[in-house]
């Protein structure tokens, strides 16, 4: 489960404007797994609170599967997480090559 204002201050989207209450609510959460809790958290700027209330309300409004989403979607995840692989991998062959 992700907030999509974050709880608390510093946290991803985090909104001082929200009441503890509002921020709790289940109208403030989306379903996710780890890994695209992690891709949304770190690309905020992409992530916005308006693209996961839509993508929350497309979800929910579905009739079909629950899992799932759309091409568009999918290609914009992939996509993120090839950065996030590549940055990775930078970061592993610098420290690698700094250990020698």
């Amino acid at each position: 489960m992700c907030h999509i204002e974050g709880k608390k201050l510093g946290s991803a989207r985090f909104n001082s404007e929200l009441s503890d209450e509002e921020r709790r609510s289940i109208e403030n959460t989306i379903i996710l797994c780890n890994n695209c809790q992690t891709i949304i958290d770190n690309n905020v700027e992409t992530y916005t609170v308006s693209v996961l209330q839509q993508m929350k309300k497309d979800h929910e409004s579905k009739e079909g599967d629950l899992f799932e989403i759309s091409e568009h979607q999918l290609r914009k995840i992939m996509k993120n997480e090839q950065k996030i692989i590549q940055e990775n991998i930078f970061s592993w062959k610098r420290t690698t090559d700094n250990s020698r």
